[in-house]
């Protein structure tokens, strides 16, 4: 007599599909979580410094700051495009140099500034030229630096209505015609061109670095701090707006004193703090922003006269915390580059790495 099967699943039977459903459910949720992976990169702010100094010469003590910081990024200016004259022709000026055992760090942008008065009254071959003789010299200065990776250049304009055409066709012709397939062309973003695109023009370029400093009117005695005025800040900034192309971030570390003379703002002294104007013999305080020459002297290779005054601007950790909260929904979960500007001892000596570092982990916070 033929035996007859049992169409139940035994106990081991049960336990072996069990198995199975469980190795099926686990190879699915892994798959969904490499997918995911694949799809969305891990979220990264990547620390860098700008490099505004005519000469490259890192001292140990920047080298030991960049590594600690792990900033392998620097923005490093190489040269500025102005005229001389009206009708001169744009000319490179304050080229770099590198000093031969200055460390280099893995990663160049090379940075070229460019006055709006360059682009004023120029025909399109003349801004073609220029693309292409701005190209020229970054290539000439990039083989100074030995074999760092260049993988981004970046064109530092604040362009007006009257260059915008010029300044646009520039970006375009370094895009398309000078720059490698694998380099991205970045620009400048100021808060006027952030807030109002419309009517200022998006720059074509892969990347923008909105510039969160400079804010205030600097020539105005009532200024706080046209350095880092967030109340300014704050009616440039709309959460409900973002930026059409993909933003990078500077934060200001600078600090100066703005001298005026009659009335009138004459010039800017950089680094100067406090502890500068401590002799009670030749400066008297208004306030605590606000000091009074009371003798003629000399002061960092300037000479000051009676009755000239300063406003001390800087920038403290406290409001660019505040500046970072306020900049959270510009910045969603996507990476980008947290650049500090600049890299010189004096700012390092304020601002320790670890202090830079709280910076990037408050964009990484997220209620």
């Amino acid at each position: 007599m033929q035996k007859k099967h049992n169409v139940y699943p035994t106990k081991k039977n049960f336990n072996s599909i069990y198995k199975l459903i469980f190795c099926c459910f686990c190879l699915t949720a892994c798959q969904s979580t490499l997918s995911e992976k694949i799809k969305s990169p891990p979220f990264q702010v990547t620390p860098a410094y700008y490099h505004w100094q005519t000469r490259l010469e890192l001292s140990d003590t920047e080298k030991t700051h960049l590594d600690s910081l792990k900033a392998r990024k620097l923005y490093l200016k190489f040269f500025d495009i102005d005229k001389k004259g009206e009708n001169s022709e744009p000319f490179p000026l304050a080229r770099l140099q590198v000093d031969s055992n200055s460390f280099v760090p893995d990663t160049i942008v090379p940075t070229v500034f460019i006055t709006n008065r360059s682009l004023l009254k120029l025909e399109e071959p003349q801004v073609k030229q220029l693309a292409q003789r701005l190209h020229q010299l970054i290539e000439k200065l990039s083989q100074q630096l030995g074999s760092p990776v260049i993988p981004e250049i970046q064109i530092d304009c604040d362009w007006s209505q009257q260059t915008r055409n010029s300044y646009f066709l520039l970006l375009h012709t370094l895009k398309n015609q000078y720059l490698r397939t694998d380099q991205l062309l970045s620009a400048t973003i100021r808060l006027h061109q952030l807030k109002y695109p419309d009517q200022t023009g998006i720059p074509p370029v892969d990347r923008g670095m909105l510039m969160f400093y400079n804010m205030g009117e600097v020539t105005q005695w009532s200024e706080p701090n046209s350095i880092l005025n967030l109340e300014i800040a704050a009616q440039y900034i709309s959460p409900a707006s973002p930026y059409p192309i993909p933003l990078d971030l500077a934060l200001p570390l600078f600090r100066w004193g703005v001298l005026f003379r009659d009335g009138q703002m004459i010039r800017l002294i950089n680094e100067l703090g406090l502890e500068q104007l401590q002799d009670t013999s030749r400066f008297a305080w208004i306030d605590n922003t606000h000091v009074q020459v009371i003798k003629s002297t000399y002061l960092n290779g300037y000479y000051l006269y009676k009755g000239d005054q300063f406003r001390l601007e800087v920038s403290e950790l406290a409001d660019l915390q505040k500046a970072v909260e306020m900049l959270k929904s510009y910045f969603p979960r996507k990476s980008f580059t947290l650049a500090y500007y600049h890299l010189d001892m004096p700012i390092l000596r304020r601002f320790p790495y670890e202090a830079l570092s709280s910076l990037a982990e408050q964009f990484e916070q997220r209620e």
